[in-house]
């Protein structure tokens, strides 16, 4: 039950933002106490238990782990790293099955209950207008998120985690009708166009044998510096068809290399913030406005080179650990969400991203990724 909990207010806080607007920070803050305050009761049973080894004898790679968490909530002043990092500790020596099925829960209820507030009418609707080259025009609801966007990847949690622990043929079929279903519901509301082509693209390929594409190392490699492939991808359209605005890129991407350029022409920090510059006037252009939807320009622009590079060899790390342990269902999911990072940063967020727990866990326990549960420790 507690364990659930954590799950559950870790999945709602993301959410929370979005219907406070930012305006309530107290509400945030509260939940990140809880989240904290529960975590820490939850290691303390699992000490007590031999279920995890306490804190002085947990490997010695958690150290820099942990250092490296503090070092960038201090500068940032942010929880975006400190959440992933204090689930992993929780949850490192836990069944990742067990872990997996409580983030679908909690997502399908979160997500079930936001939707419940839009038909409501007690959750804001901020629609915006996209006109097609052709002239159509198109109306784009959020159905209760902060943009059209938002709804899709507030989404992907759901069937990623849902695709993960469903295994037999029947449940999937199941499974997957529903998905497509809801999928189809959040397009027509939202018209979102990358979430929805990433959803029947993965729904496709998880049709695939991925023991057999996993031993092709190529596509292992590929898959273990995606998230250095997809930056460099991002940055060369940001500052070659960023500009101008009416190009065909900016158009066929809703104007996101325009706005990314915006952020990236003002050069790359060292060590970072945690917060956007502000943009001058002069230069946000109303249809596109100033949403920085890229996860890896936004790393690489707010938290700075040297988090950026860290983050790039945890997930070369991560990834290079699921291929030894053959966990290639996992590795498939990791892609999915760096590829729906190339248009949307709400993936550096614990709340709608549970692979990035996965980043920090090996360090705090070597054998996370093993097929079978670890021993208790003695």
């Amino acid at each position: 039950m507690l364990d659930s909990l954590i799950i559950f207010f870790t999945v709602l806080y993301k959410y929370v933002i979005i219907n406070t607007q930012n305006s309530l920070e107290i509400a945030y803050y509260l939940i990140l106490l809880v989240i904290i305050a529960l975590s820490v009761t939850s290691i303390y049973g699992k000490i007590i238990k031999r279920q995890i080894p306490d804190l002085g004898n947990l490997p010695v790679t958690a150290i820099p782990a942990a250092l490296f968490i503090l070092a960038v909530t201090v500068l940032s002043k942010d929880a975006n790293y400190l959440l992933p990092f204090l689930i992993a500790v929780t949850f490192s020596y836990d069944r990742r099955e067990e872990f997996i099925k409580r983030f679908f829960t909690s997502s399908v209820m979160c997500f079930t209950g936001q939707l419940v507030l839009y038909w409501l009418g007690l959750a804001g609707n901020n629609a915006t207008i996209r006109i097609a080259a052709d002239g159509t025009v198109a109306i784009r609801n959020s159905i209760g998120f902060g943009s059209p966007n938002e709804g899709l990847c507030f989404f992907l949690p759901i069937f990623l985690s849902g695709y993960l622990i469903i295994k037999d043929k029947k449940s999937k079929i199941v499974f997957y009708s529903a998905i497509l279903a809801a999928l189809a519901y959040i397009y027509y509301m939202t018209r979102s166009r990358t979430g929805a082509l990433l959803i029947l693209l993965f729904i496709v390929i998880s049709f695939f044998d991925l023991d057999k594409l996993g031993k092709h190392k190529f596509i292992i490699n590929i898959c273990k510096i995606m998230y250095f492939m997809l930056s460099a991808f991002s940055y060369i359209l940001a500052m070659r068809f960023g500009r101008p605005s009416d190009n065909a890129i900016n158009k066929i991407m809703t104007g996101r290399p325009y706005i990314w350029s915006l952020y990236m022409s003002h050069g790359i920090k060292l060590i970072g913030t945690g917060r956007k510059i502000a943009v001058p006037d002069s230069q946000i252009l109303p249809q596109f406005g100033t949403s920085f939807d890229n996860y890896f320009l936004y790393t690489l622009h707010c938290y700075g080179l040297i988090v950026f590079v860290c983050i790039g060899i945890l997930y070369f790390i991560m990834i290079q650990k699921m291929e030894k342990n053959g966990q290639f269902n996992m590795i498939l999911a990791v892609m999915a969400y760096l590829l729906y990072g190339c248009t949307e940063a709400n993936t550096l967020i614990a709340s709608t991203n549970f692979t990035l727990i996965y980043l920090y866990m090996s360090f705090i326990n070597p054998d996370c990724f093993a097929m079978v549960r670890p021993h208790k420790t003695k």
